[in-house]
């Protein structure tokens, strides 16, 4: 009895608004969440047990006993309670709702095939009244038989107009998803752009805060792709920025991103692979990108060749997304000042303020 009683008592907890709405502060107390209005929806979502994800996620960062920092606070907020449905999710939506008229026409086909059969019987019937002398219960069976045919043809007409609506619910969803698809592609390159890139890194940060998987970014810049501009022109400077971008694509895979990041920068969202395996990466494209020659399109003409300079980093268990791409960036100034045409990572950027602390 004990244990139900206590069962039945957790499980009001989660339903009485009162009860989740103090749970909720005395938690932001006990971790020293400021009591904002951001803030006090994240932890009543919490509180009340339905958002195991992010439940999950504060969790995690609490695990430690060390307060939360308003940065993540805002974390929290943009990844589980203000982040807009992405493409997949916006199709998954749409064919849910197109399963749906799928099963009404099914239903309204069911449903016309049994009055089509009913109305066979009743004919039957009626022919086998012909040869007696009930004159009223023929009237009475045509009758119904009548009205049978007039229903199976209004049936007709609805799965017909369910048929029309169902095509055009499904032409919306396609426009709709082609729309999305828009929105988060970069129009030059055909790749994802900053607004995708951002979207898909919270969601990488977050999969990787809760399955404990290790994520990786990288950084990319075109080497004095501003001199290249200048000299051959925007259209063969737009021609070699798809050529990067080509690239790029062709050294992902996977749930691998490659976007866009600005400009000539571009960016590689990495989820499952340590620093290690993100340098190599680098490295990969680096060497494909200074083996491939700058054609003019027009004539023929080699104009030679780019480089790439790279910086890479690996996520840190509850660091706001800033920080990642900042360490990430800094990485990539290190690559620049370095020569160009290479890669360094975040280690390396340790290993500079070591030497420069004992200069």
């Amino acid at each position: 009895m004990a244990d139900g009683s206590a069962a039945a008592d957790s499980e009001r907890s989660t339903r009485d608004p009162a009860l989740i709405a103090r749970a909720a502060l005395a938690g932001m107390s006990r971790c020293g969440v400021a009591p904002d209005p951001r803030n006090y929806a994240v932890w009543y979502a919490h509180c009340s047990k339905r958002r195991p994800d992010l439940s999950h996620a504060i969790e995690r960062l609490t695990a430690s006993g060390q307060k939360l920092t308003p940065a993540q606070n805002d974390d929290l907020y943009i990844r589980f309670l203000a982040g807009a449905p992405d493409a997949a999710e916006l199709e998954a939506a749409s064919d849910r709702l197109n399963a749906t008229l799928q099963q009404v026409l099914g239903t309204i086909d069911d449903s016309r095939t049994a009055t089509r059969d009913y109305g066979r019987t009743l004919a039957t019937c009626s022919d086998r009244l012909e040869d007696g002398d009930s004159a009223g219960l023929r009237a009475a069976v045509a009758r119904l038989a009548t009205e049978t045919r007039v229903m199976s043809e209004r049936a007709r007409a609805l799965e017909e107009q369910l048929t029309v609506s169902r095509n055009e619910v499904q032409e919306l969803r396609e426009n709709l998803v082609n729309v999305q698809r828009e929105a988060l592609t970069d129009g030059l390159t055909e790749i994802a752009n900053r607004k995708s890139f951002e979207m898909r890194l919270r969601h990488a940060m977050a999969a990787a805060m809760e399955n404990g998987d290790q994520l990786s970014l990288l950084l990319l810049d075109i080497d004095k792709f501003k001199n290249f501009n200048d000299r051959y022109g925007h259209a063969v400077g737009d021609q070699v920025l798809r050529l990067v971008a080509r690239s790029l694509t062709e050294c992902v895979k996977g749930r691998d991103t490659a976007a866009r990041y600005g400009g000539e920068e571009f960016a590689i969202i990495l989820p499952n692979t340590n620093l290690a395996g993100a340098v190599s990466v680098a490295e990969e494209i680096r060497r494909l990108i200074m083996r491939r020659r700058i054609v003019r399109v027009s004539g023929g003409d080699v104009l030679g060749t780019i480089t790439l300079s790279t910086g890479a980093a690996t996520y840190r268990p509850g660091e706001p997304p800033d920080d990642f791409v900042q360490r990430a960036d800094r990485a990539l100034y290190l690559a620049k000042a370095s020569g160009r045409n290479c890669v360094r990572d975040e280690k390396a950027l340790l290993h500079e303020a070591a030497e420069a602390g004992t200069a």
